[in-house]
């Protein structure tokens, strides 16, 4: 289990991230004769989710809860939020059967210092019943779900990026979560294929307005990263795609940043990308310093100040270079 500090802006203090995958079957979307997404290599050919499932399906429970328990013991004695990923749904049975939620759930809520369970769902499958059920077991311990949007634009969201969502779907997901009484965190991703960047960045910057106005509480900016095995990454193959520049990263950020709290997505995944946001080269580990002291904090003026002190030439290129890359849609 990876363990890393992030600033929590429900708390307002510095917390431990754990982050724990667990075996699971595959993404009910990913299965589907036309289904799965563009840019998710999760559930993959290249991805290492395979060794967690028994042809398709996840682990017996018996199997599962031995492993997590075992990646619990990880957990270092400081305010930890629990993030269960699973490459899909979480409230999916087919994908995570309900006595491993429960137990997940349950050991969360029985551990002394996780102050939160974090985990993610298709949009279809979150209900107010489902997310009672877990929100009983953790009593004191919260529940936040992750969702993605990706784009407020239908075209976008389903035509480029094969999402297989409405917006009333997402609406009545993030509904749900907050009656429940649960947190409600929206992906909206950064850069699609066929979107110049100028037009990723408009359409990213749209997208965190419609989930603030949803009812997110938080939005996770999801920067694009080339991964084998996916439709975008045979676009990055033909040199039709480019994952985004780090200049766009920090102007979404800046221009969405009075609508609520944005975390950034770090640029590590599995399976392992083979481009991720970057710029010319020249100023890349400075701008992903500031980056990364943004995930630590969520100070917006401070992103600001230090990625305007880099004079880096690209940064005065980088308007002109937005503009038509790759076409438009």
């Amino acid at each position: 289990m990876r363990v890393s500090e992030e600033f929590d802006p429900h708390s307002g203090i510095i917390v431990d991230k754990a982050i724990l995958a667990i075996p699971a079957g595959r993404c009910a979307w990913a299965t589907k004769p036309h289904g799965g997404c563009t840019m998710c290599g999760f559930n993959g050919p290249f991805s290492a989710k395979t060794k967690f499932t028994l042809n398709g399906k996840p682990w017996p429970h018996w199997l599962c809860a031995l492993y997590v328990k075992r990646e619990l013991r990880s957990v270092r004695n400081v305010p930890t939020v629990l993030c269960v990923f699973n490459g899909g749904s979480f409230l999916n049975p087919d994908e995570v059967p309900i006595r491993t939620q429960e137990y997940v759930a349950d050991l969360a809520a029985r551990h002394p210092h996780v102050v939160r369970l974090f985990i993610e769902s298709r949009c279809e499958f979150v209900s107010k019943d489902r997310l009672l059920r877990l929100r009983n077991i953790l009593g004191k311990t919260a529940l936040e779900v992750g969702v993605g949007l990706e784009s407020a634009t239908d075209a976008v969201r389903n035509g480029l990026l094969n999402k297989g969502l409405t917006i009333d779907c997402y609406a009545a997901a993030i509904r749900a979560i907050r009656e429940s009484g649960a947190l409600a965190l929206t992906y909206i991703f950064l850069k699609p294929p066929a979107l110049s960047e100028q037009k990723a960045i408009e359409d990213a910057a749209e997208s965190i307005r419609v989930a603030f106005e949803a009812g997110s509480h938080t939005v996770s900016l999801s920067c694009a990263m080339v991964q084998a095995g996916t439709p975008l990454y045979e676009k990055w193959r033909q040199r039709e795609y480019r994952a985004p520049w780090l200049w766009s990263v920090v102007e979404t950020i800046r221009q969405t940043a009075a609508f609520g709290p944005v975390r950034v997505g770090t640029f590590d995944d599995e399976p392992q990308p083979l481009e991720v946001p970057h710029n010319c080269g020249a100023c890349d580990a400075r701008v992903i310093k500031a980056l990364e002291c943004y995930r630590q904090t969520l100070d917006v003026a401070e992103l600001l100040h230090e990625t305007a002190r880099c004079e880096c030439a690209c940064r005065k290129s980088w308007p002109a270079l937005t503009r038509g890359e790759m076409g438009d849609v």
